[in-house]
């Protein structure tokens, strides 16, 4: 399944394949929204999407499924942020 929160993918996954406890790591760090201000333990301030919520209308959950950034504004394209 999909990972509970951000961290997870830092701290790693245990492989349950390998008989001495390795796991797999998927980030170094929880890279930060580039578009938001920098804030400490926000999970680098993006907006978490479980998998039971829609992209239109992303809710948190039980997994995470999805980020997006919480800046309101467009971009120079015209396309919200949050959309990209």
């Amino acid at each position: 399944g999909y990972p509970p929160n951000l961290q997870v993918l830092v701290e790693g996954v245990r492989d349950v394949r390998s008989a001495k406890g390795a796991k797999f790591y998927f980030l170094r760090r929880v890279p930060h929204d580039p578009l938001a201000p920098v804030k400490r333990d926000d999970e680098g301030g993006w907006g978490l999407r479980s998998y039971d919520s829609t992209a239109q209308n992303p809710r948190e959950g039980q997994d995470v499924f999805d980020v997006y950034s919480k800046v309101r504004g467009k971009g120079l394209n015209g396309i919200a942020y949050r959309e990209w």
